[in-house]
Formats: structure tokens, sequence, C-alpha cells
């Protein structure tokens, strides 16, 4: 079964941010987006990276600037009209609202086409709708109005006239009546023709829905691409590499407080790569970019790097987070060992993945939880799935590759040191580690932030002679 945009954006950390900076502005677009699908496909991923790139070219430009606008300002004028479109299809008279849409819509699609084919950007292609459009506009005037017009029926124009002859001659209100029902009766004639004369033209109008929708996307796709510094990513190969890579979300909320995110370098190689680094180091969100890249790429999308080569996957298992469910009675090391479990049983399907564990056994005592570690990194590196496994347990010496998160730079505080600026003093890049040793910043970053002297003597002292 397809996984979904809709899925994702409660599921990845971050989607939803990218989605509400996602312009949308038709009716099919609204609809759509939700629906996008996670591809498996580089050649597809591909062909729509260029699409991107084409749009950035054509509507992003200098020149373009105004053509944009006008695109959509068109677009914006689109409805929605998947349902009547539904009902067209199953032979349902459809009402004068309905008709209307549908008119308003032919008309709106044709001008966009029309813009489109001068600006020969063939991207996207809407289809020819003139013949839906005179079904509904016997008139030729192209207004996106809609009414019984007298030119469908000469029974109806004479009907009607006959109606407002009796009006002003002051004919009884029961002729009259008996008159305005006929008019109606014939009206209703003409809705059931009008269905019957649209429906060979289903096909064609749902073509153009979906295609106005696809353009819209495509639209939005460009302006992210330039408003969030979006990176197209190279498809295939053996590694994941991400340079200058940032996580969108978080790189906002330090703009708003006049701070910058430090990007980071990361290179995956086919099996586990154990990331050790304090408490406040950033694994968390290393893991979550990450997170958010692959599945920014596998939806279409541009990516938050400087420069991505991205291998495709099947899915991408995660253990993020606590995951207590007290409904179902399971404790945060209970529930965390169940994601573990059904990592490790779709590893068997020979499958490409991506798993990404963080902080993995940390609700439970660091001897067994040392033992967790290992066993996992042992059996995940032995079935080459490409893991990321952050942990602050030290002593991970199975083989695998070993990063560190370079942490805390204490020769680097200036002043005071608290909660609103530590973020200045610790230094998030990645480097090769061969000892698996996490550094030991809890207490010098506790003391630099003024906790009381009397606690951290405390502390020291129920410190083992191997940690000091």
């Amino acid at each position: 079964m397809a996984y979904r945009l809709r899925e994702a954006i409660k599921e990845v950390p971050g989607m939803r941010y990218v989605v509400d900076n996602w312009p949308v502005h038709s009716g099919p677009g609204l609809r759509a987006i939700a629906e996008v699908e996670m591809r498996h496909d580089a050649t597809a991923l591909n062909a729509e990276y260029g699409h991107i790139e084409e749009t950035i070219s054509t509507f992003y430009s200098r020149r373009g600037a105004s053509q944009r606008e006008l695109l959509e300002a068109r677009l914006c004028q689109v409805q929605d009209v998947q349902g009547s479109l539904s009902c067209l299809r199953g032979g349902a008279v459809r009402d004068d609202i309905e008709l209307f849409e549908i008119k308003s819509f032919a008309l709106r699609a044709m001008d966009i086409r029309a813009q489109l084919q001068a600006l020969s950007f063939q991207c996207v292609e809407l289809p020819d709708l003139d013949g839906a459009i005179a079904v509904l506009d016997p008139t030729g005037k192209r207004i996106p109005h809609f009414y019984i017009y007298d030119e469908y029926s000469d029974e109806l124009r004479d009907a009607r006239a006959a109606l407002t002859q009796m009006q002003r001659s002051k004919t009884d209100e029961e002729s009259i009546e008996q008159q305005r029902l006929h008019c109606v009766e014939i009206e209703d004639a003409v809705r059931r023709a009008l269905t019957r004369r649209l429906q060979p033209y289903v096909d064609v109008l749902q073509q153009a829905h979906i295609a106005v929708a696809e353009l819209d996307l495509l639209l939005g796709k460009a302006w992210m691409a330039n408003a969030l510094e979006l990176t197209r990513p190279a498809l295939g190969g053996n590694a994941l590499s991400l340079q200058g890579l940032q996580h969108p979300e978080v790189a906002a909320k330090l703009a708003d407080r006049k701070l910058a995110f430090q990007r980071v370098d990361v290179a995956l190689v086919e099996g586990v790569t154990v990331v050790t680094g304090a408490n406040m180091a950033g694994k968390s969100v290393l893991l979550q970019s990450i997170q958010l890249a692959q599945h920014m790429a596998q939806f279409g999308l541009f990516v938050a790097a400087r420069e991505a080569k991205i291998p495709l996957v099947e899915e991408v298992l995660t253990s993020m987070g606590d995951g207590q469910d007290h409904r179902e009675g399971l404790s945060s090391f209970g529930a965390e060992m169940l994601r573990i479990n059904g990592i490790v049983m779709a590893s068997k399907m020979g499958k490409p993945l991506l798993v990404l564990i963080d902080e993995l056994a940390r609700t439970t005592n660091p001897t067994e939880g040392r033992a967790i570690v290992c066993g996992v990194v042992e059996l995940l590196e032995s079935r080459r799935i490409r893991t990321v496994v952050t942990t602050h347990y030290s002593g991970v010496n199975v083989p695998c590759k070993h990063l560190k998160v370079r942490g805390f730079q204490k020769d680097r505080v200036e002043g005071a040191l608290g909660i609103s600026n530590i973020n200045r003093y610790i230094d998030y890049s990645l480097e090769e580690d061969s000892e698996g040793a996490v550094p030991q910043e809890a207490l010098p970053i506790a003391e630099l932030l003024g906790v009381d002297p009397e606690l951290l003597e405390c502390c020291r002292a129920h410190l083992a002679p191997s940690d000091t």
C-alpha cells in the first residue's frame, strides 16, 4: 500500500512544517497534496526534479515573475469539482450550481492551458476542454456564468416568452403558475440532456483536474526550493551523503531567536553507523534531519542540504521518542522494544531500508542498555541494513562505523552560560571515532549553568574512577 504525504505529516518530524510552507492555490491542488505518494522509481523522481528546475527557470526568474503572479491568480480561481465529476460519471443529473462549477473549471483550465502554451512550458499538459465548454456555453461568450439558456431549447424559449406575456397582461395567477411549472419541467429536461451530453467529456475533465493539481503542486515545489534553499538530490549509489544538512523547521525557530542552525555533513554507508555524544549534542535533530531529507527526496521534493546523494529505500523505519502508551499498558522500554523488534523483522525481508534509532535502550539500566545497543548493532550490521544508532553509552565496541558529535566547546564560552545561549558553544559537526567513548560533559555544563556547587560535589563523588 502506498505511503502518502498525509501519513508522513503525522509521522515524520518536520514534514508538517514543509507542507505548511508548500503554497497551494487551487481546489484540485488542495485535494491532491495529502495524497502525494512516496516514490521508489528513480526515473520518475528525476523527471520530477527536472520539472522543478524548469519551473524555477520559467517562473522564478526576473522575467517570469509577472507570469507566475498571473498563473497563481488563475489557479486561485479554480475550484475542486471532483465530486461533481464523480456524480456526472455515474449519470446523476447535475443542478445549476454544479453545472456552473464545471463550466467555470473548464474555462479557467483553458486559460491556464493557453498561458502554458504561450510560454512553451511542457512539464504539465492540460487537455483541450473546448468540447465540454461548448455544451455549457451555447452563446459562445466564454463567461464563467451559468443559466439554463434559451439557446438550449426552442420550446423553452417559447414557454418563457409566453410566461412573460402572461405576467405582463395580468393573466390569472393559476394560469401563470401552470405556465411557470411548464417552464420548470422543460428546464429539468434540459438539465438531463446536458448531463448526457457532458458524460463523454468526463475523462478529459478528470485529466484536466489532475493536471491543474500537478501544476499547482509543482509551482509550490519550485517556490520552496528557492525560499528554503533546497537542493536537487542525486539518486542511487551505495552511500547516503548529505553535505550541509539542516532541518528547516529547527533552523526557522533558531532564526526567530537570531541564532543560526549549524549545518552538518554526514555520510552513511551500508551497515550501521553509531553516533555517540552527550545529551544536548544534537543527535536527535541529526536523525530527524536525515529522516526528513530521505522522505522529501522520495516525495519528489528537493532536500534541505547543500549537496545530497540519496539511495532510494522501500521504507524508513525509526525508533525515536518515548512511545509510552498507557492505553496499551506499555512502558517506554516496552514500546521501544516492540519498535526494535519490528525493525529486526523487517530487516529479514531483504528490501532496502533506512533505519534510524535514537538513544537505544536509554530507559533501562546501563549494563543491559549497552548490551542491547551492541546486540542490535551487531545484528543490523550483519544484514548490511543502512542504520544510524545514536547513544550516550560508552563501550559500544561492535565492528561498524563510529562517529561522534564534537560537542560542548568549553574554551569558547564567553560570559555567563544559560539555556538561551548554550547552543552557541556546542559544535554539532561529526567526526570519526575509533574509541566509542562518550564525552563527559554533563557536570561541566551544569557547573557553567550555575547549578549549586554542593550538589555538583556530591555528584562528582559518585563518579567511578574511570570516569574522572
